[in-house]
């Protein structure tokens, strides 16, 4: 079935390619099977390796993470300067600041501490 977007391109009329293209759908495109066979018609096992990590990679994640952490103690000493100037607290900001109330761990520490664990949670799923 033809409709009038499919029937010209630049002019000319559009090939069954690439009309056919256009209306396969996006599961077909995703059932499709692309393992390699054997000439046989065998299915061959194919091996991924695992990344391994240069040391210019190891030392740029090391860095990130070094950044990420002075952020966090950043942002814990912005919400610290919030509460103690009685502006208050935000949302996000509000679990931790219980956290320093009911255990008298430092809020900064409370912060980067809940901020790590969310990041955490967050790579896991």
């Amino acid at each position: 079935m033809r409709n009038r977007h499919d029937t010209t391109i630049a002019g000319g009329i559009a090939s069954e390619n690439l009309i056919a293209a256009a209306n396969s759908t996006e599961d077909e495109k995703l059932t499709q099977n692309h393992e390699p066979e054997a000439v046989d018609g065998t299915a061959v096992e194919t091996y991924t390796a695992k990344k391994v990590l240069t040391k210019t990679e190891k030392k740029k994640f090391v860095y990130r993470v070094l950044i990420y952490i002075l952020g966090l103690f950043i942002i814990g000493m912005g919400v610290a300067f919030a509460i103690n100037s009685n502006l208050g607290i935000s949302a996000a900001s509000s679990l931790p600041y219980v956290l320093y109330l009911v255990t008298d761990i430092p809020l900064t520490v409370t912060i980067t501490a809940l901020y790590t664990l969310w990041v955490g949670v967050q790579w896991i799923v």
